[in-house]
Order: structure tokens, then C-alpha cells, then sequence
């Protein structure tokens, strides 16, 4: 079970992202956004999500490949420490900094 601290900020930074997500919505125009969605459905972004997670999951490795030497975190925690790296390049101005220094913490914190 979790500390109730960490499940605290868990909610929040969940909470904090489903904002984002109504803000830029809401800014973008509801009509364009849901536009697209229904054009691309659900078989459609799951068709790209499918086509990316293993791109990601190589990445993933390579950078595991390369610094397993310097740290003894699993393959796992590199290919999650990628995927957040990309998901964090995405959200942040000045994003290469932001998801590179995003996805070492992560692999500090592993």
C-alpha cells in the first residue's frame, strides 16, 4: 500500500493533467477536437499507439544498452524512463531539455 503522500500527489498530478488536457481543449475549440477524434476514432488511435510503443520500447533499450554500465536499472525502467522523456518532450516549452532532464530523474529515482 501506498503512503498517502504519494497517493496525494498521484491525484494531483492526475488531476493537474486532466485540467491541461479541458484547458487546451477548451482553447483549441471544442468542434476541432472532436472533429478529429471521431475522424481518426478509437481503432484509429489505437492502430498509432500500437505502431509507436515499439519504437519507444527500442529506444528504450538502446539507451538501457548504453548506460547499463553506469546504473543497475532494469531494461523496464529505461523504456518507461523513454516513454516519459516523449511524453514530457511533448507538454513542455523547450522540450528537449525538459524531456531529457525529465527522463534521467526518473531513472535516478529507479
Amino acid at each position: 500500500m501506498q503512503p498517502s503522500g504519494a497517493r496525494r500527489l498521484r491525484l494531483a498530478v492526475f488531476l493537474a493533467g486532466a485540467v491541461a488536457l479541458i484547458a487546451i481543449t477548451v482553447r483549441a475549440g471544442m468542434e476541432p477536437v472532436l472533429r478529429a477524434l471521431a475522424t481518426l476514432s478509437f481503432s484509429g488511435l489505437a492502430a498509432i499507439t500500437l505502431m509507436h510503443l515499439p519504437v519507444i520500447a527500442l529506444m528504450g533499450l538502446a539507451w538501457w544498452f548504453v548506460g547499463r554500465a553506469v546504473t543497475d536499472a532494469s531494461w523496464n525502467a529505461f523504456i518507461v524512463a523513454r516513454l516519459t522523456r516523449d511524453a514530457i518532450a511533448e507538454i513542455l516549452p523547450f522540450s528537449q531539455l525538459g524531456g531529457f532532464v525529465g527522463g534521467i530523474r526518473l531513472l535516478i529515482l529507479t
